[in-house]
């Protein structure tokens, strides 16, 4: 079970820092579906780039 990631910030590297924790949780899991709003830290750079390493996609930079 994921640990709540809840701390006096909420940067764009606390947001992927979350993300990546929760994707550990389950290795195996072939498909993860996050339901977010429209917050800049829930479209930053690095977490498309995380989900593009992730998933494994072959995308132009």
């Amino acid at each position: 079970m994921a640990q709540a990631t809840v701390s006096d910030t909420r940067t764009e590297s606390d947001y992927l820092a979350h993300v990546r924790q929760l994707i550990a949780t389950d290795p195996v899991a072939i498909k993860w579906h996050l339901v977010m709003d429209c917050l800049n830290t829930h479209q930053s750079a690095s977490l498309v780039r995380f989900v593009v390493e992730v998933a494994g996609l072959d995308i132009d930079s």
